[in-house]
């Protein structure tokens, strides 16, 4: 008779609420296959019984949904640390409501293979981690499976949760819309399924934990800690107009880890921060995209930052084909606001484009948020390599920048080409008496229009740039810079055949050294004749219709090697001097 009546109040419910539409099924429904028991006490879903062993306990649904103002509580005694819950219906799950665990510790596990929607009045209240996932199976760590086919049968042991598994291809998805969706500090919320989105507004967050999103396409399996994968698919992970934050507090020793791992990647107006608060926090990973192609448009920003004397973490993206940044607003950087130094910015890619003021930055010397005062910590480094091309268009920028303490290097390495039009690439020092970082580049081609490479101090010494390639192509009024307004500078050192159109401009802001060293003879004294390029005009004789037309050729330098160097140590250097070549140019065929 009860059971009658919680089926007919819930029945009456659904009916009355049009925030379940989404959900093809409705209620919260065991399946008695685990035990599991349910009663309702006002709005809130007692949740009780189920088969325990150890310290595991499994609840076992039919149907899982919440309507907004519910709350379903898992109950378990004292020792329990893992609440494993599978729904072994055919429909998806909508969670509107609170999920929430009292017992100390204790970690939940929520599997739905058909899928899980969380609405804008869905919330956590646990006190471990919460795993949601659209596995058919969770793995124990001595191999034992917990299927949700109710046909499979329940095999419960004492070993802890270690795996998520995927039987095929067809792999249900799980969507986070409008949700503020939080876990104890230091504790993992993670999602695991198919494509995933993360929308409206909605917040993921834990203080010095975890978050990991990983979405799965095809049959395998996922480790829950490592986030190793099987899996030969991944599917899309979209995040749109939402926040995700594993912040450390003040006195934690861990810095927060989040990772996102996916076929396709993409986040438009939204922000991602892991920022140390903590003077004791170690260095390490704290953000991490991996998938097929990575896209930033709008405005979205993944920071990794320090607001105290604990050094910045890493910020890692690495894709397997291209990641695309776009936007004056969209920023990738890992920055100290603090004493502590800032971590690096790790990427690695097919192909890497900036477009549209997009920035790459690790950064130091910013004042603090909330005490206003300016940090002294030191600008970490960007380590950049792909396989194809790096292109920077529309005042995108890769910079390491300090406003008081010495600039972080920047290391690129890409097979093919670094393009650069209307961009910057710096190791920026605006203040104080800290060098400027190193900056080196080695792809076969560079192509540098409008752009400018720099090292450049303030009260320190310049960094030194090299380039290694096997071309280099100036135009317009492209710089390539490592100078200092009060200390000697750095090096230009340039290791590639150059070629240009219009005027380039290679300077330290000093005299360039005699190049004389490297070619102590002139062609014309070996030769006896002078080189020559003659231009002249079409013949009579008509071109055919389908050849093709030479272009004005290119003026073309041998392979050389450029220093330049600021004379002395100490006071402003001289003005900048356009650089003057003297060795053969031959016309390009």
């Amino acid at each position: 008779m009860l059971t009658t009546l919680i089926f007919l109040m819930l029945c009456s419910s659904l009916l009355l609420s049009g925030n379940l539409t989404a959900a093809s099924g409705g209620g919260l429904i065991a399946d008695h296959s685990a035990g599991t028991q349910i009663s309702l006490e006002g709005q809130m879903h007692a949740i009780t019984g189920g088969i325990a062993q150890g310290t595991n306990l499994l609840h076992s649904f039919s149907e899982f949904n919440l309507e907004a103002g519910q709350t379903a509580d898992f109950r378990a005694d004292a020792t329990t640390n893992n609440i494993i819950s599978r729904v072994t219906g055919p429909n998806s799950s909508w969670i509107n409501g609170k999920i929430q665990s009292t017992t100390r510790g204790a970690s939940l596990y929520l599997m739905n293979p058909h899928g899980v929607v969380f609405g804008d009045q869905a919330s956590l209240d646990v006190q471990g981690a919460f795993h949601v996932s659209t596995a058919d199976y969770v793995r124990l760590a001595d191999n034992q499976r917990i299927d949700t086919a109710v046909d499979q049968g329940v095999t419960l042991t004492v070993a802890a949760p270690e795996a998520f598994g995927f039987l095929d291809a067809s792999v249900g998805g799980i969507q986070v819309e409008g949700s503020q969706l939080s876990v104890a500090s230091g504790k993992t919320l993670s999602l695991i399924g198919g494509e995933i989105t993360v929308t409206s507004g909605a917040e993921l967050q834990t203080a010095a934990g975890q978050i990991d999103l990983v979405g799965v396409a095809s049959a395998g399996e996922v480790q829950m800690i490592s986030l190793g994968v099987t899996n030969p698919a991944m599917a899309n992970i979209t995040i749109n107009g939402s926040r995700l934050s594993v912040d450390n507090v003040e006195h934690s020793t861990t810095v927060g880890r989040l990772s996102l791992r996916g076929g396709e990647v993409t986040a438009m107006n939204s922000h991602f921060n892991a920022s140390n608060h903590s003077a004791h926090a170690p260095s390490g990973q704290a953000l991490s995209i991996e998938a097929t192609d990575i896209t930033l448009a709008g405005d979205v920003a993944v920071v990794a930052g320090t607001l105290s004397a604990g050094q910045g973490g890493i910020v890692q993206l690495k894709a397997s084909r291209d990641i695309n940044i776009s936007g004056e607003n969209t920023r990738i950087s890992s920055a100290s606001y603090g004493s502590g130094d800032a971590g690096k910015v790790q990427i690695q890619a097919g192909s890497l484009t900036l477009t549209a003021g997009a920035q790459i930055a690790s950064s130091s010397g910013f004042p603090h948020p909330v005490s206003d005062v300016p940090g002294t910590g030191q600008a970490g480094s960007l380590e950049i390599v792909t396989d194809e091309m790096i292109y920077l268009q529309g005042d995108s920028v890769l910079t390491t920048e300090s406003d008081n303490a010495g600039g972080g290097r920047i290391h690129i390495e890409t097979r093919d080409r670094l393009h650069l039009q209307d961009s910057r690439i710096t190791t920026s020092v605006k203040g104080g008496d800290g060098d400027s970082g190193d900056i080196f580049i080695d792809p076969i081609f560079v192509i540098l229009e409008d752009s400018q490479i720099q090292a450049n101090a303030h009260g320190g010494s310049g960094g030194n740039i090299n380039l290694i390639a096997d071309y280099l192509l100036l135009s317009g009024p492209s710089v390539m810079e490592a100078s200092s307004e009060l200390s000697s500078s750095g090096e230009v050192n340039v290791r590639a055949t150059v070629l240009y159109s219009g005027a380039p401009y290679v300077s330290a802001r000093a005299a360039p050294l005699d190049a004389a060293q490297w070619q102590p003879v002139p062609c014309s004294q070996r030769t006896g004749r002078a080189s020559r390029l003659i231009m002249a005009g079409y013949d009579a004789h008509p071109t055919p219709v389908d050849d093709v037309l030479s272009a004005v050729p290119l003026s073309v330098l041998r392979p050389l090697t450029l220093s330049y160097l600021l004379p002395g140590s100490s006071g402003r250097p001289a003005a900048p001097d356009r650089v003057t070549h003297t060795t053969d140019r031959l016309p390009v065929p």
